[in-house]
Parts: C-alpha cells; sequence; structure tokens
C-alpha cells in the first residue's frame, strides 16, 4: 500500500476519533451590559471538562444544582447554554458558555437570583449539520484516496 493511501486512513481514522469523543464548541462571552455586546465579543470556545468544573463550582454556591452537576456529570458529554442572570443590586450579567449536558442552569437559583432568556439546551440541528457536512467531507477523502490508488484504472481504458 502507498504512503499516500496510509497517510489518507490515518486522517480519516484521526478525524472520526474526533467526532467521536463528544466535543462540541460553544461561542462564549459576557456582558453586564446588553446581549448585542456579548454576541459581538464571543469567540468560539472547544468545551473542556476542566475548564467546567471551576466553573460550575463558583456559580454553584447560587444554585447548588450546579456543583451536584458538577461532581456527577459525565465529563465527555457537552451542550452550550445561554442565559441573563439578575442578582439583586447588580447589573445583570448576560451569559454564554460551554457546560455540561447534565446541567441545569435555567432552574434552581437561590432567592435573590432570577433568570431570564435562559436556553439551556444542546444546539441539535447545529451539530447534526457541521457531522452531516464532516461526513460529506470524509466521504469525498476516502473517494480522492481511492482514485490516486487506482488512478492507472480509471485513465487506462477501463471506462474508455
Amino acid at each position: 500500500m502507498s504512503i499516500f493511501i496510509k497517510e489518507c486512513t490515518v486522517f480519516v481514522l484521526m478525524l472520526g476519533l474526533s467526532i467521536v469523543e463528544g466535543h462540541i464548541t460553544c461561542d462564549t462571552c459576557r456582558s453586564t451590559k446588553s446581549w448585542t455586546e456579548c454576541n459581538q465579543a464571543a469567540e468560539p470556545v472547544e468545551c473542556r471538562h476542566i475548564m467546567l468544573r471551576g466553573m460550575l463550582y463558583h456559580w454553584g454556591y447560587k444554585n447548588p444544582n450546579l456543583t451536584v452537576a458538577a461532581d456527577l456529570a459525565d465529563p465527555d458529554r457537552y451542550k452550550c447554554v445561554q442565559l441573563k442572570i439578575i442578582e439583586e443590586n447588580k447589573s445583570p450579567l448576560y451569559m454564554k458558555q460551554c457546560t455540561l449536558e447534565q446541567t441545569d442552569w435555567c432552574s434552581g437559583w437561590i432567592d435573590g437570583v432570577t433568570v431570564e432568556d435562559c436556553s439551556d439546551g444542546s444546539y441539535w440541528l447545529e451539530i447534526v449539520l457541521v457531522v452531516f457536512f464532516l461526513l460529506v467531507f470524509i466521504a469525498f477523502v476516502i473517494l480522492y484516496c481511492f482514485y490516486i490508488r487506482y488512478k492507472h484504472v480509471f485513465e487506462g481504458g477501463f471506462f474508455a
């Protein structure tokens, strides 16, 4: 087998494994002014468990469900969340971020903290579209590798 075919095979396997890992990318931002400011400052971040545990514990004193989720949730399953947190005597916090799939940011807050505009769920349509296009890309790479390997058959008169 040629080196090119081996490289194509390794590339396709690595791409497939990265899809299976379950990592997603979420737009992340925080603003004390508006959703517009938050969205303008948003940056895509690949969700990782290590960064989420500290954040869940940070908010856990205001929402005990988050601390429990940090301890019990599957560390390889993520979703994106957006919410507006309103605390007494403070500016509202507009926030988008990664979280663990089993966390519930929309309920469980202590008195004095309310949440509005909460979208606590995975963006399944976006995930499905990304996976679809990745699969199309993988299929293209496989076909291209196949073509390179058997180029002589296609050009040499098999179809002539």
